[in-house]
C-alpha cells in the first residue's frame, strides 16, 4: 500500500500552501489535494516516492480549514492524510516612499523607498512625471530599497509632481508621488572683456621727439558692457619700470580710446606698454602682449650753400657759410645718435687747406650717406665747385 503525510509549506492572511510527502511501491499516479471537502486539485506524478505541493488562495484571514491529501498508485491502491490548519491574522502590506533632496533649476534627487513587509520582493519601479512615463529603475529583487534617482532637465521655478510605481515579480504592489519646485533659474555668466588690441602706437614704431605720443587701444566684451583699459608703460621690456600707468575711462565695447602719457620722452630711447580691459560687472582680460617704440630725435633741414657752387664755373665760399656747414654736419651727426666732432677752425680770410675739406669729408662719411660723398684731396690739389655740390648732396642724402 501507499503511504502518504501532509504539512503546511506556508501561509498569509489569504492563502495556504499545502504539502503531500508520498511513497508507493508501485509507483505513484496522482496526488489528490482537497479543502474541506471541495473539488480535488491533482498532480500527475510517477516514480516510487515524491513531494507536491499546492497553494490554497483566496482564503480569509484567522480562519481555520480542513485540508486532505491522497495518494493512487499504479495498482489503483490509495491511502490518504489530513490536517486542519489556520490562515495568519499578522499580515504586513509593502509600504512605499518617495521624497526627495539637492533641488535645483534644472534637477533634482528622488528618493524611492520601498519595504518589502509580508509581500514580494521589490522588482522595479516605474517613475512619471506630471503623468507622463519618464523612465524605469530595475531594482533586482530586494526587500528593502532606500535609493535615490537624479531627475534632469528641468525648468527653472516649476512646480512638478512625481509619481513612482512600485512592482513586485507578482506585479503592481502600490505606488506613492512628492511634489516640489524648481530653484529660480541662474542668471546668465558675464565674461571678462576681450585682450585689448593696441592700435597705436604700432610695434616698434619710431615717433619724432617732437610728436606727441598717444596710447590708443580697444577692446570688446562678449556681452556689449562697457570697456576701459588700465595701461602701463616701462623703460624695459619685463616691466620692472614702470614709468606712467591708469586706467583711460569708460568706452563703448568695441570702441577706440586714447590716452595721452604723463611723462616726458627722451630722444634715442625704447620705450614698452601694455593694456588690459575690464568691465562693470569687476571681469578683467589679461594683459596684451607687450609693444614697443622708438623716440627718434627730429631729422635736420636739408643743407643749401649760400653762394652758389656750380660745376666748370668759379665760386666764393665765405668763413660763414663754412662754419654753417660743419655745424649742419653735426646736427646730423647728432640725429645719427652721434657725437658732435669738433673741426678744425678756419680763419676768417686765411687758407682753406685740404685738412679741413678731408675733415667734412670723412664725419659725413661716419654716418654712411646714400650718396657717397667726393674723395679726400691732397695738399695742394684742386677744390672744385663739383665737390662742394657733392657734399652738400651727400650730406642731405642721409635720412
Amino acid at each position: 500500500m501507499p503511504s502518504i503525510s501532509i504539512g503546511k509549506v506556508s501561509d498569509t492572511e489569504t492563502s495556504i500552501t499545502i504539502s503531500a510527502s508520498w511513497d508507493a511501491s508501485a509507483g505513484g499516479d496522482t496526488v489528490y489535494f482537497q479543502k474541506d471537502g471541495e473539488g480535488a486539485y491533482t498532480q500527475s506524478v510517477s516514480g516510487t516516492s515524491g513531494y507536491n505541493t499546492h497553494t490554497f488562495s483566496g482564503l480569509s484571514p484567522s480562519t481555520n480549514y480542513f485540508f486532505e491529501v491522497a495518494i493512487l498508485d499504479n495498482n489503483l491502491d490509495s491511502t490518504n492524510d489530513s490536517a486542519s490548519y489556520t490562515t495568519d491574522s499578522s499580515f504586513t502590506p509593502a509600504s512605499m516612499y518617495l521624497g526627495y533632496k539637492n533641488v535645483d533649476h534644472d534637477s533634482a534627487d528622488i528618493l524611492y523607498k520601498y519595504v518589502a513587509n509580508d509581500d514580494p520582493d521589490l522588482d522595479y519601479i516605474k517613475a512619471y512625471k506630471d503623468g507622463n512615463y519618464y523612465t524605469t529603475y530595475n531594482v533586482s529583487n530586494t526587500s528593502f530599497h532606500d535609493s535615490y534617482y537624479t531627475m534632469s532637465g528641468l525648468n527653472g521655478s516649476t512646480t512638478y509632481t512625481v509619481k513612482g510605481e512600485f512592482y513586485s515579480t507578482s506585479g503592481y504592489e502600490g505606488s506613492d508621488s512628492v511634489t516640489f519646485t524648481t530653484d529660480a533659474e541662474p542668471p546668465p555668466p558675464n565674461y571678462a572683456p576681450n585682450t585689448p588690441t593696441l592700435v597705436h602706437p604700432t610695434n616698434g614704431e619710431t615717433i619724432d621727439e617732437n610728436d606727441q605720443v598717444s596710447f590708443q587701444m580697444y577692446s570688446d566684451d562678449p556681452e556689449g558692457d562697457d570697456v576701459e583699459h588700465y595701461f602701463q608703460l616701462s623703460s624695459d621690456s619685463g616691466f620692472s619700470n614702470i614709468l606712467d600707468s591708469g586706467y583711460t575711462g569708460w568706452k563703448n565695447s568695441g570702441e577706440t580710446e586714447s590716452v595721452v602719457p604723463t611723462v616726458s620722452f627722451t630722444a634715442g630711447n625704447t620705450y614698452y606698454w601694455r593694456a588690459y580691459a575690464r568691465d562693470g560687472n569687476g571681469n578683467s582680460s589679461s594683459y596684451s602682449s607687450a609693444e614697443s617704440f622708438y623716440i627718434g630725435k627730429v631729422r635736420p633741414s636739408n643743407w643749401s650753400w649760400y653762394n652758389p657752387k656750380v660745376s666748370g664755373e668759379e665760386f666764393n665760399l665765405s668763413h660763414s657759410e663754412w662754419l654753417g656747414f660743419l655745424s649742419k654736419i653735426n646736427d646730423f651727426r647728432e640725429y645719427k645718435g652721434l657725437s658732435r666732432y669738433s673741426f678744425t677752425d678756419v680763419q676768417s680770410g686765411g687758407n682753406f687747406r685740404a685738412l679741413h675739406f678731408n675733415e667734412a669729408v670723412n664725419k659725413i662719411n661716419d654716418m654712411n650717406p646714400p650718396t657717397s660723398t667726393p674723395s679726400t684731396v691732397n695738399t695742394g690739389d684742386d677744390v672744385l665747385a663739383s665737390y662742394f655740390a657733392t657734399l652738400r648732396d651727400s650730406l642731405n642724402s642721409i635720412q
